[in-house]
């Protein structure tokens, strides 16, 4: 399988960096794109590739961009896509965490409405569209959150990144319209659920980039004892390794998004786990060497570093934890 970058989707990086650096970004580095600017630049298009979209994922976790521009993409356009719907801005879709409740569909004379809830659902715009996993009659189903009824009750629970919260969310009779039904529901929510460890890998591997672009500008413009801290081995040898490590899940990561651009189903989960477990542990990797080598300047609550390492620990857009992702990742190994 070929997995490596196009000259076309090179061109799409760079577009994408020189972008998100000429952006607005605030005290920590992190970036605010409005989102018709994103509209603009084709970052909503529904017809993206998985790869153009693996892309642009590296490049936003680069920038530490502050919207939940990869779960929207990641889980809502591929839904919107076969619906025939444009994206326009944020869409949270409720549900999709592996251990979570779903709200039951019931239907009234009125249409359809949600009861129950959902936990861990990545949270950016209240204002934005609200897709929602839920259990219908036939199975579960998609549906969209529309006006009517009473509106769902969020509630935000504890996070390590202000810039991707996460809520609970609880529906009392909440109005809601199709948007795929039970038939057509599994398959999508597989494609999904691979999508989003794909992109949030590739996020993962930019959030490593970046953070070890800092630490080597630092490591090579610091100096003690008359010579740059990164001539010492305690200094440059925990960044070539996590260099070394960063590397590698990047070739998974586009691995990863390469076996869903091959449109091949009969793939197992394996390629998306390894990816994003590979990448997750490159991010906490790379932005701890960065905290350690810029020192006191690394500790600082509202410097890059310690941004950076609070997104790499802000956790999977679908609520797994590290541990279950070795666990599942053992799975798929010792049942293939």
């Amino acid at each position: 399988m070929d997995f490596t970058v196009s000259p076309e989707q090179e061109l799409l990086r760079k577009t994408a960096r020189d972008y998100l650096a000429a952006a607005s970004r605030d005290g920590s580095g992190r970036t605010h794109a409005p989102w018709g600017e994103l509209a603009d630049l084709g970052w909503l298009d529904t017809g993206l590739g998985p790869v153009e979209l693996a892309v642009l994922a590296e490049e936003s976790g680069y920038a530490l961009l502050t919207q939940q521009w990869l779960v929207t993409m990641a889980a809502a356009a591929p839904l919107y896509g076969a619906a025939g719907l444009p994206i326009t801005g944020a869409v949270a879709v409720a549900g999709l965490a592996e251990r979570s409740p779903r709200p039951t569909i019931t239907r009234s004379a009125t249409g359809l409405l949600l009861r129950g809830r959902c936990g861990h659902v990545p949270w950016h715009d209240r204002e934005g569209e609200v897709v929602v996993l839920a259990q219908g009659a036939s199975g579960p189903e998609f549906v969209r959150v529309v006006d009517g009824g009473d509106p769902p009750l969020v509630t935000a629970l504890p996070g390590f990144d202000d810039t991707r919260p996460v809520v609970d969310v609880r529906f009392s009779g909440t109005a809601a319209e199709p948007l795929l039904g039970a038939d057509d529901t599994t398959a999508a929510l597989a494609v999904i659920r691979r999508g989003l460890r794909t992109m949030a890998a590739c996020e993962a591997v930019g959030v490593a980039r970046r953070a070890l672009g800092l630490a080597v500008e630092h490591a090579t413009m610091r100096r003690q004892f008359g010579k740059p801290i990164g001539t010492f081995q305690a200094v440059s040898h925990p960044l070539a390794e996590s260099f070394a490590e960063t590397e590698f899940a990047s070739a998974l990561a586009y691995r990863a998004a390469a076996t869903l651009n091959s449109g091949d189903d009969q793939h197992t989960d394996e390629p998306f786990l390894t990816a994003e477990l590979a990448a997750t542990t490159a991010a906490l990797t790379a932005t701890g060497a960065a905290i350690q080598t810029l020192g006191a300047q690394g500790y600082l609550h509202d410097g890059p570093a310690a941004a950076l390492h609070r997104r790499a620990r802000s956790g999977s857009p679908l609520g797994t934890t590290r541990a279950a992702l070795a666990d599942q990742l053992a799975t798929a190994l010792l049942d293939s």
